[in-house]
């Protein structure tokens, strides 16, 4: 089923099923069947100078990245702003696996062939580019790959399918591998690392409330947009940035003028606690007309327990916000228990007691699917959210906090030396995903202010994981975010999804790190 499909109204409980933005993964050396697609086409580029090509000259011979081995591998001469999906593409492909590509503080393109051409492996030419006309460039060029380095020629299609594979452009990355580059090239992720914490998470913020498309997205109402409002709500707190403040309350403002008297998704459980702190009684009031009567969620308990259906972890993900929507209710109690029933189920259905993970998918007794890294956050979201709101009283308490501390020993043991986890969590031959890294790593830090999972195990693996959310964040985008996937027992189908950068994440992710252990650079 297509879960991008699935209405509110379908969640686990009253039907109801909550859309989500899933994503599969990607290892750290693509292969030609995967393919790359941004989250959303940047703004057009402003009209940009001319490189001016390099006057001949004679030069000793020094073997192209025979030195300087801690600087940049690889230059990609082009744009700086990305007018076509074609430079996105290869961008993402090398910044996903860490190669250390040649960009100014700003984190921009050289916009010029440098004369000094030895320190780096490889050179990607765009074609079209109107300086490859000059004769002294291509001399300039030929002369470097004489002496050993690696030049790339590429002509940008005339139509691009960012939604398809395109092997082409893999053709590119794979030159690039082939010439011998570090991947995870530790001094690039210590580049980006050293940034500090706060200018990473504001770029990213930035570019979250301007990129086109983005308000599109948010005014359709889709449910997963409101899980961002959290992260730039509470970016806008952290950093005493009213701005941003003021756009979260106008872009809801803007789905009410859009949606009418529609409540808001039953995602927007966790923010009923914002919305009372910033004095917005309308926002709270349509949150808590997303709660449906307890008699729904008990009847939903009863058919799942007797049909034993297939469900996903994005179906479970949708339990914490009815918890939070539920600690407002006139009589709490009487939603607990079948909230806390239905997380039983779930976790009967998809947990794994050999590896201590979860399935993406499965049915209590049958067979599993793999475990995707991004399903594992949306299920986080739901377990830490009944253990945020449910009374420590409650005789299911410390069950709900037992599952937790399994899975995290099995998530500790399968996390990536960058910090980052793998598309299938513990395949390490698959790619490597950042936006399941950030929302796992946002759920944890919910958890441990919550007073749970506090233990230097812990915290050792979120300071990783934010310290890999770092490395891979450059120009406001964390690298990859790779798109939405089904459950599926075909390992190969999560391999193949396409990917890009997205700035979604070090907001989503960052604030939380900070709150909850300070920055890691401040």
């Amino acid at each position: 089923m297509n879960l991008w499909q699935i209405t509110i109204g379908l969640c686990v409980f009253s039907g109801l099923l909550i859309s989500c933005a899933a994503g599969a993964s990607r290892s750290n050396t693509p292969t030609a069947a995967a393919a790359a697609q941004p989250a959303a086409k940047p703004a057009a580029p402003a009209p940009m100078p001319v490189a001016q090509a390099p006057q001949p000259a004679t030069k000793p011979a020094v073997r192209p990245g025979s030195k300087n081995t801690d600087r940049a591998e690889v230059l990609m001469l082009g744009p700086n702003r990305f007018e076509g999906h074609v430079y996105d593409l290869i961008y993402s492909y090398l910044l996903e696996s860490g190669i250390y590509l040649e960009l100014d503080d700003h984190d921009r393109l050289p916009e010029e062939l440098p004369w000094d051409l030895s320190q780096y492996k490889v050179i990607i030419v765009d074609k079209s580019l109107p300086v490859v006309e000059y004769a002294g460039f291509k001399e300039h060029l030929d002369r470097y790959a004489a002496q050993g380095g690696t030049v790339i020629y590429h002509t940008p299609p005339a139509e691009t399918n960012w939604k398809a594979n395109d092997p082409e452009m893999y053709e590119v990355y794979n030159k690039v591998v082939a010439a011998g580059v570090k991947l995870q090239n530790p001094a690039f992720l210590k580049r980006n690392a050293a940034r500090p914490d706060r200018d990473v998470i504001l770029s990213s913020t930035a570019r979250q409330t301007t990129v086109p498309g983005l308000v599109g997205w948010y005014r359709i109402g889709n449910d997963v947009a409101f899980m961002h409002f959290e992260g730039i709500l509470k970016t806008a707190e952290l950093y005493n940035r009213p701005d941003l403040r003021d756009f979260v309350l106008w872009m809801l403002d803007d789905i009410v003028r859009t949606h009418g008297d529609k409540p808001l998704p039953v995602f927007g459980g966790h923010l009923v606690d914002q919305f009372q702190k910033l004095g917005r009684q309308d926002y709270y009031e349509r949150c808590m007309k997303s709660l449906r009567p307890a008699s729904m969620l008990v009847d939903r308990v009863e058919f799942t327990r007797r049909t034993n259906p297939a469900v996903a972890c994005e179906t479970v993900s949708g339990l914490g916000d009815f918890m939070a929507l539920a600690k407002h209710a006139p009589d709490p109690n009487e939603y607990y228990q079948p909230l806390v029933d239905m997380m039983k189920l779930c976790h009967d259905a998809l947990f794994e007691p050999t590896t201590q993970l979860w399935a993406h998918g499965g049915t209590r007794g049958g067979e599993p699917t793999p475990a995707w890294s991004r399903g594992y956050g949306w299920m986080l979201i739901g377990l830490v959210g009944i253990i945020e709101n449910l009374p420590k009283d409650h005789p299911d308490y410390p069950l709900m906090v037992q599952y937790l501390e399994e899975t995290t020993n099995g998530l500790s043991r399968y996390q990536d030396a960058t910090g980052l986890w793998h598309c299938i969590v513990d395949d390490p031959n698959t790619r490597l995903e950042a936006s399941g890294t950030a929302m796992i790593l946002r759920s944890y830090c919910h958890a441990w202010r919550a007073g749970v999972c506090r233990t230097p195990q812990v915290k050792a693996m979120l300071t990783k994981a934010w310290y890999g959310l770092k490395t891979h964040t450059v120009g406001g985008r964390t690298f990859s975010f790779l798109w939405g996937q089904g459950a599926t027992h075909d390992k190969s189908a999560y391999a193949v999804n396409p990917s890009s950068g997205t700035p979604y994440l070090a907001p989503l992710a960052g604030p939380e790190y900070v709150i909850t252990f300070g920055p890691l650079v401040p």
